[in-house]
């Protein structure tokens, strides 16, 4: 099979620009998909059920992040503030509405984004590991790779919504980004610099999900350990850090300021770990692995005991306290409920909606988690024959494995899992790419599997 280079040397201009032309007008497609998709749904933004759109309205009339239902409008630290803040420019303060055209906007050029960002990934992954794909097929790849990302049903189904997923997965697709130029840079300079920039990535997108922490951690871990190795300057995990901090400081400095408490993230991860460990739901769990629990009775508990608790931040520790009791009096029931919480962060199919949509959902992702096993089991033999590329699959890996860790604990449910939708649309691409057959002879495609690994 030619190499790269070859291959390159195949095409002429012409045909660069053709694929370049191609490229662009994808995006268009996908573009005027999106837009479509968000104004034939736009009932669906009448509802603000995290109260972004409060806070929005809040930051922007009063210059305070606080929920404007109220009055006066009372600092929080319940949510975080990145997507609140986002939203406020798009705020009208003569009448405090959110403006529709600018939600649409900002969630469909977010989205068209997270695709093309995914396309670049992958594209990036094969040239630096697998750069004996042929150029057919790379093509099919980065096709593949756009078009799972776009039309993938969470993804399509929080853009209509007004919620972070859409915000978080792009800002995930922009840590990966960074961590590949930082692992791919070659002078000290290139590295530090590199080295800032995936700090500050990690820094907003924790500003928008506080579980990227959790991947930073990770990616910090893998760092050390390959530091040696690849010879990263000594300033390197510094520069990490700083760049985090730059972000994620001052939304603490503040929380102490206005709330009372340094706080990094939100004050919103006691009641999330107390709605994934209450004795409510592990009785459930007893009895049925089914994701249609009976929350009432939790939540009637829970406002009742939160109500005497006074400020947030005392709610937020009297939920961890009590999540934390009721693990320590049963743990068997705890180690249960995390495999359940993985089983339905991973679910193929919603619990929600008619037979048809939910049969629908869980084809596609069936699919799609078939191509993803073969692009990682390809991806191990990879590994076995060359070391060295197992840095540049890292980042991506350990986003999946962050997620899964953050929400086996915590609340769980699909939409959960929207910011992994890039890294696992990018192995089952590749696991396309791995499965494609040549058809009479053509010099376009691979000759097998095991030739192309």
């Amino acid at each position: 099979m030619p190499s790269i280079e070859n291959n390159n040397r195949t095409h002429s201009p012409k045909k660069s620009r053709t694929c370049l032309l191609s490229a662009i007008a994808g995006m268009g497609i996908v573009l005027i998909l999106r837009i479509a998709i968000l104004f034939l749904s736009r009932d669906s933004f009448v509802n603000d059920p995290d109260a972004y759109r409060s806070l929005a309205v809040g930051l922007k009339t009063s210059g305070v992040f606080g929920n404007s239902v109220g009055s006066p409008i009372m600092p929080t630290a319940f949510r975080p503030p990145l997507y609140p803040w986002l939203l406020s420019f798009g705020v009208n303060e003569d009448n405090r509405t959110l403006s529709f055209v600018f939600l649409a906007g900002i969630h469909s050029v977010l989205g068209v984004a997270t695709c093309f960002g995914t396309a670049y990934l992958f594209h990036f992954l094969l040239k630096m590991t697998l750069p004996q794909v042929s150029r057919s097929l790379w093509i099919v790849g980065v096709f593949a790779s756009t078009w799972i990302v776009a039309i993938d049903p969470i993804l399509i189904r929080q853009s209509q919504l007004i919620m972070t997923e859409t915000l978080a997965t792009f800002l995930s697709v922009v840590s990966l980004v960074c961590c590949l130029r930082f692992l791919q840079a070659q002078s000290q300079q290139a590295h530090l610099l590199w080295a800032i920039g995936t700090g500050l990535a990690f820094g907003l997108n924790s500003l928008c999900r506080p579980t990227a922490i959790a991947w930073l951690a990770l990616v910090l871990v893998c760092v050390v350990l390959l530091s040696r190795h690849l010879q990263f300057p000594s300033r390197t995990i510094f520069c990490l850090v700083l760049g985090f901090a730059v972000c994620v400081v001052p939304w603490g400095i503040r929380n102490s300021k206005f709330c009372g408490k340094f706080v990094l993230t939100t004050t919103h991860g006691g009641y999330t770990l107390l709605l994934a460990n209450n004795p409510s739901l592990y009785d459930h769990l007893a009895h049925s692995w089914s994701r249609n629990w009976d929350e009432s009775s939790f939540s009637a508990d829970w406002n009742r005991q939160s109500s005497a608790a006074g400020s947030e931040i005392e709610q937020d520790l009297l939920a961890r306290n009590m999540a934390f009791k009721t693990i320590r009096e049963r743990p068997l029931s705890f180690a249960k409920s995390c495999v359940a919480r993985l089983v339905w962060l991973w679910a193929p199919w919603p619990n929600q909606g008619g037979v048809f949509t939910r049969a629908g959902i869980g084809a596609w992702y069936f699919a799609v988690y078939a191509a993803a096993v073969v692009g990682f089991a390809n991806l191990i033999r990879t590994f076995r024959s060359t070391p060295n590329t197992t840095r540049y699959w890292l980042p991506l890996l350990t986003l999946i494995l962050s997620v899964s860790m953050v929400h086996s604990v915590f609340w769980s449910n699909m939409r959960m899992r929207a910011v992994c939708v890039p890294a696992v649309s990018i192995l089952a691409s590749l696991g396309v790419v791995a499965t494609l057959r040549p058809r009479h002879g053509s010099k376009d495609a691979v000759c097998s599997v095991e030739s192309m690994l």
